[in-house]
């Protein structure tokens, strides 16, 4: 007697789990969206960023050069 209606609570809500899903598919691309948007604007600003200074330069000189001067030994 209690499965049939635990089986039947899950059911019901089941759908409306659903239906609440169905509803949000808009609203999940629109966030897609804005968070692309933002990844976007970080990246130009970084990007902008790294053009007006010499810093990724010197990084990958300084990188490179403990590479060459580890393998070299």
């Amino acid at each position: 007697m209690f499965l049939p209606a635990l089986i039947s609570t899950f059911r019901t809500r089941g759908c409306r789990i659903v239906a609440r899903w169905s509803d949000q598919r808009g609203q999940t691309s629109a966030e897609y969206a804005l968070v692309l948007l933002g990844a976007g604007s970080v990246a130009l600003l970084i990007i902008g960023w790294a053009t007006q200074t010499d810093v990724v330069g010197r990084l990958l000189d300084t990188v490179f050069g403990q590479l060459i001067k580890h393998v070299k030994g």
